[in-house]
């Protein structure tokens, strides 16, 4: 019975440990797509975003409100996609355990905006928070 026990439980064990190294190689590629995608679509925003400031900048004398205004958008939406791509690189190095910390000064009024921006679409969707 003993034997019978113990061949059971290395046999457990090992897959255990089958599992495991699965998961990681799992967890390894989810990690590698994701730094892959972020670096494939930097490159085409980066000229989304340069072409819309320069008609916004070129342009602005030749434009109707309607226009400024779309192109406003257009340059602010890029930004904010820009901005969650840089957030799935970084989330990527971290997991890759290449995540550097950096000091950065920034306007706490502006933190302040987005989060009351967040907050009432939130509330407009009615989503809530737990805190």
């Amino acid at each position: 019975m003993e034997d019978q026990l113990r061949v059971m439980q290395e046999k457990y064990i090992h897959e255990l440990e089958v599992r495991h190294r699965e998961a990681e190689r799992a967890n390894q590629l989810k990690t590698q797509f994701l730094a892959t995608v972020s670096h494939k679509l930097r490159s085409p925003l980066h000229t989304v975003i340069w072409f819309a400031e320069l008609l916004a900048e070129e342009t602005e004398d030749s434009l109707n409100e309607k226009q400024k205004r779309f192109i406003s958008h257009i340059h602010k939406d890029s930004l904010q996609l820009l901005h969650l791509i840089n957030d799935l690189r970084d989330l990527s190095k971290s997991e890759a355990g290449r995540f550097e910390l950096r000091h950065e000064a920034f306007h706490v009024e502006a933190v302040i905006q987005e989060t009351s921006f967040v907050w009432l679409r939130a509330t407009e969707k009615s989503v809530g928070f737990i805190s």
